[in-house]
């Protein structure tokens, strides 16, 4: 029957076993020693790629409240092996460059020949977007109910979506009184020429996205701008200013009346995933 005294754990067979992704660190340095699959995952790096780096490059130079990452990393250690503290949110980088809000749970090892630090980290990128996206809505509701203009709520709607996306850019066209020829609403990231540059166009069976969207009264996915034939009058307009795929649904007042459509872009060959 083992104790405690003679039990022996096998520690990269406990760390390639758990869910979250887990750093083994040499305090002082922070040289990553040891990585699981899950860590792998989280910042798109191979084992070996991670464990010739340090927790600071996984970092951007600066967290969101101006301080710079080693300072914040190096603060959070001090709290830990002090006992005031185990978990710390710090902002992480995959190596897209995307960021990543992560919690890090941190465990002080030491042995008589190694100052470690165990991490966990937890991806907790979701729930800060849901709780964006609540109060967003929130807001937006309040907006319509006070009767703020309309640019203005579409303005807000717009930015609020494009904060839950990954590099994406969005936009509210609007079809005028005369049932034919739309004009931008809302496109706060989009380039302005491009956005003048569509005032007036009509919509039908092959005019772009949007405009093929409002016509069908249906969702519109195009992965590829420039090899799809519903964006051929207007394929030049969108390669000059770099945009590759664009996503449109109908806004409906009812089955039968479209108001306009809402759009994605991207700057990517890009399908819809089911997120």
């Amino acid at each position: 029957m083992p104790t405690m005294a003679t039990l022996e754990v096998n520690y990269h067979t406990m760390l390639a076993g758990s869910p979250d992704a887990v750093l083994l660190l040499q305090r002082g340095s922070h040289r990553i020693l040891d990585v699981n699959r899950r860590a792998r995952q989280l910042f798109g790096l191979t084992e070996t790629e991670l464990v010739q780096t340090d927790l600071l490059a996984l970092c951007p130079p600066l967290q969101p409240d101006g301080r710079p990452s080693a300072q914040a990393f190096a603060t959070a250690v001090e709290q830990v092996m002090a006992g005031d503290v185990q978990a710390v949110e710090m902002t992480l980088r995959h190596s897209s460059g995307r960021p990543i809000a992560g919690e890090l749970r941190m465990v002080p090892l030491t042995t008589a020949e190694h100052r470690l630090m165990h991490v966990r980290i937890i991806d907790v990128t979701p729930r800060q977007l849901a709780a964006a996206l609540r109060d967003g809505k929130n807001a937006l509701l309040e907006m319509i109910a006070g009767g703020a203009p309309l640019a203005e709520t579409l303005d807000a709607l717009v930015r609020l979506i494009e904060a839950q996306l990954d590099g994406g850019h969005c936009t509210v066209m609007l079809l005028n009184p005369d049932g034919v020829t739309v004009h931008s609403a809302a496109g706060p990231s989009m380039p302005p020429a491009y956005l003048a540059a569509l005032n007036g166009l009509p919509i039908g069976p092959a005019a772009g996205s949007c405009g093929t969207a409002m016509f069908r009264k249906e969702t519109v996915i195009v992965s590829d701008i420039l090899n799809d034939p519903l964006w051929v009058p207007y394929r030049n307009a969108a390669a000059h200013y770099g945009l590759r795929a664009c996503w449109s649904m109908p806004i409906l007042l009812d089955r039968d009346t479209v108001l306009g459509s809402f759009a994605m872009y991207y700057r990517e060959v890009r399908e819809p995933n089911d997120d």
